[in-house]
């Protein structure tokens, strides 16, 4: 099936021209509320070690669901508080860990697996009730020969990313955030569709009603 970098970038563009509103609404909401938890005095660093865990999830979570979902309300980042909150919250404390402990290897190690890790966070969007291993398990399946694929693709924004400095990130805020996440979900969901179809993972510990969900008409120009 490969990876279509040119087809994913192309379905982010025409998510961000089509959800305009909301993708910046969310963005906002995500670092107000990191930054509230991180300048509380004394112990800030507690509600962000616990708070911070769960909005990313969220964050990641909603630009994957408004694939999907025409008109998602914004107040969907927040349903990692919902449901399995602390399964959650254990779950990507202990991939930050383990990132953190590979980077001690000369550092390459560590960037290697935060790209084994990359679905992590979109799987426990989807069913926060995936036992934690068996979440590491499905990401490192669903990477597997992709890890390159993802990282050359995100390297392809570092011009956008270099020119929204010049803005002081008012360009980050209006159009490329939004751009990098939408691409990250459309790169989720095509690995994702790839290890579904080669048996490398079983839909249903996703969605016990996966039925091989559609992506919204005007979101997709075809892998």
């Amino acid at each position: 099936m490969g990876f279509d970098r040119a087809a994913i970038k192309a379905n982010a563009r025409l998510h961000v021209k089509n959800n305009y509103g909301p993708n910046i609404l969310v963005f906002v909401i995500y670092v107000a509320i990191c930054t509230v938890c991180a300048a509380i005095p004394v112990v800030g660093w507690v509600a962000e070690l616990l708070v911070t865990p769960l909005m990313l999830v969220g964050y990641i979570g909603w630009f994957q669901k408004s694939i999907y979902q025409q008109g998602l309300s914004s107040g969907e980042i927040f349903a990692p508080f919902k449901e399995n909150m602390w399964g959650t919250m254990g779950t990507m404390l202990l991939m930050s860990l383990k990132v953190m402990l590979w980077s001690l290897l000369l550092y390459i190690p560590g960037i290697v697996k935060s790209y084994e890790y990359f679905a992590v966070p979109f799987l426990k969007s989807e069913n926060p009730n995936i036992p934690c291993d068996r979440c590491f398990q499905m990401s490192k399946a669903m990477t597997d020969g992709h890890k390159m694929d993802i990282f050359i693709m995100q390297i392809s924004f570092l011009g956008w990313i270099i020119l929204s400095c010049f803005t002081f990130g008012i360009l980050t805020i209006f159009y490329v955030q939004p751009y990098m996440m939408a691409a990250n979900a459309f790169a989720y969901e095509q690995i994702k569709a790839e290890a579904i179809a080669n048996g490398r993972i079983n839909p249903m510990e996703i969605d016990p009603a996966y039925g091989g969900g559609s992506f919204m008409g005007s979101d997709k120009v075809g892998f």
